[in-house]
């Protein structure tokens, strides 16, 4: 195939691709136009020709950065780490797929080269590798497919897509009618298959949450100045919305990602300081009497205007209300003193009872892979973000405990933001132990009114598919919703028919696994680390076979 014929098709394949994306055409995406995308992919990518590779590297970069085009409201740069690392990965794959194709059948050899490196770039840290969007969060949209993530995951939906494509070429080309059409609809129907034969654990009515969404814009946020007048406004929206609720229930409030606006230390920072730890030499950190002052401020907020404890003022929340609010942590980690951005805990008596940091932080807005050790690297940050991102990831998902009710306790697993593109915060704390729900703390209100939203919107759905766990999201600007344990939206905040860049509160009963139901755990759940190398080393079964068989070839049956 030409270059120039060869720009062509894989242009059409990767427009098709973002049109079919959540938000684009459709709020939940068009997994009908992903598959139809992946025809032409598959029939380019398979034949060699010139500068084969550099075309599809080119075409990936064109198209991934179509489908984050969102991210230039931030800075225009991160289109280039977008053009640079996950085109990269699936230019490998029609390098994979040229190896393959010869010998074996497109419905088997596309779907591996493609799901083994898709599999491969969402399971790498930035800026090795880059796991949004892949095609399985599409064909999530179908509520009859989401079900088979419980078994496969998303990358199971994202090979039934890529072998069906691929058998549509073998059908077209008439090589091995029969076996083509097996290996086209047998990753389909075991997707159905596992989607109607297995179904969430039982559940009952959880925790009734609160959640409130103020829409804040981002260039008030990142103003410190402003920071009073924030809280300000969440607590009277907060006010409002339980002035609204007089006489219900309320377990939890939940604010959404650094709302509050000042930072945190956690226990036993200002002993790890005095004992002589220090942060690194480019970092702000605050000196000892900050921090101090900080404790003062988060007692007088949280314990005494929230809580009413020490205080001549009635407390904002009702009796048994616990707090979970989003804010930048200062944490001691690897032997230093640094940045996090966390999810923190209080208990109804206005004491903290856990946190959680982000597992996965933004490459570019939270950290720099390291390259914060050069100063030429930190000047230019600061001149064109106003700080240095040099934000620290927690190691694993934690998990907390919520009373509610009548002396009953939610497990809830704490995760935030860019966490949501990731599988393994949400799968690992349940093969650690049990676990009832997960509760996501975002701040979406840098992409303003963008097809972001529905992204993660789609990421949050196909977690809570394959955990079989109900998600709550707490943003500051949209979307605010609960997601079911079957990955069906079961409550979203909106006003005026909008739910994003909106001001308001939502007041959902979040369901919960049924008594003794907490600790049970998926397929998917169970056999994810098994299934991850399966679909790496599968090519290389494949590769294996290619090289044994004659009795097949690209040009047809001998």
């Amino acid at each position: 195939m030409s270059a120039r014929l060869r720009l062509l098709v894989l242009g059409s394949a990767w427009l098709l691709l973002f049109l079919a994306n959540p938000g684009v055409l459709a709020e939940e995406g068009v997994f009908w136009l992903a598959i139809l995308a992946l025809v032409p992919y598959a029939h380019a990518a398979r034949q060699p020709g010139p500068k084969a590779f550099w075309v599809e590297w080119l075409c990936a970069a064109l198209g991934f950065s179509a489908i984050c085009w969102w991210s230039t409201i931030v800075w225009v740069g991160t289109l280039l780490a977008v053009a640079l690392v996950p085109a990269l990965y699936t230019a490998c794959t029609g390098v994979l797929l040229r190896r393959l194709s010869p010998q074996l059948p497109l419905a088997l050899c596309f779907p591996a080269a493609w799901v083994s490196l898709e599999v491969l770039r969402s399971h790498l840290e930035p800026p090795f590798g880059f796991g949004w969007m892949r095609v399985g969060h599409v064909l999530a949209d179908s509520e009859l497919l989401l079900g088979s993530t419980r078994v496969f995951g998303v990358a199971g939906l994202s090979f039934a897509a890529a072998a069906l494509a691929g058998g549509l070429i073998d059908l077209a080309e008439r090589r091995r009618t029969l076996g083509a059409l097996a290996a086209l609809l047998l990753p389909l129907c075991a997707c159905i298959g596992a989607s109607l034969l297995t179904a969430p654990p039982q559940t009952q009515p959880g925790p009734n949450v609160l959640l409130i969404q103020p829409a804040f814009e981002q260039r008030r946020k990142m103003q410190r100045e402003t920071a009073r007048e924030l809280w300000d406004e969440m607590r009277g929206l907060t006010a409002a919305a339980l002035a609204e609720r007089r006489g219900e229930r309320i377990d939890l409030v939940a604010w959404g990602e650094t709302l509050y606006p000042w930072p945190m230390v956690e226990s036993g920072l200002e002993q790890a300081h005095a004992r002589g730890i220090q942060p690194p030499p480019w970092s702000e950190f605050p000196s000892h009497a900050q921090v101090l002052t900080m404790r003062e401020i988060e007692r007088d907020l949280i314990a005494g205007e929230l809580f009413g404890k020490g205080s001549r003022r009635a407390p904002l929340l009702p009796p048994g209300a616990s707090f979970l609010t989003g804010s930048e942590l200062y944490v001691v980690h690897e032997g230093a003193i640094r940045r996090s951005n966390a999810a923190v805990l209080f208990d109804a008596a206005g004491q903290r009872a856990g946190q959680g940091l982000k597992i996965h932080t933004v490459p570019g807005g939270e950290q720099m892979a390291g390259l914060e050790r050069f100063e030429w690297v930190r000047d230019t940050a600061f001149a064109v973000a106003g700080y240095i991102p040099d934000l620290v990831a927690g190691g694993e998902t934690s998990v907390v405990e919520l009373a509610y009710g009548d002396g009953q306790r939610a497990r809830l697993g704490l995760s935030v933001c860019f966490d949501n593109s990731y599988d393994d915060p949400y799968t690992a704390p349940l093969r650690s132990g049990a676990l009832d729900l997960h509760v996501l703390l975002s701040n979406e209100a840098w992409f303003e009114d963008t097809f972001e939203y529905d992204q993660m919107l789609a990421f949050t759905r196909v977690a809570a598919a394959q955990t079989a766990r109900a998600f709550v999201r707490v943003t500051n600007s949209g979307v605010t919703a609960v997601v079911g344990p079957d990955g069906k939206i079961l409550q979203r905040l909106e006003v005026g028919g909008q739910d994003r860049m909106v001001r308001g509160s939502l007041l959902a009963r979040v369901p919960v696994p049924a008594e003794g139901a907490a600790a049970s755990k998926t397929p998917f759940v169970r056999a994810e680390p098994y299934l991850l190398w399966g679909w790496l080393l599968l090519p290389l079964g494949l590769w294996g076979i290619a090289r044994r068989r004659s009795g097949y070839q690209r040009t047809g049956p001998r």
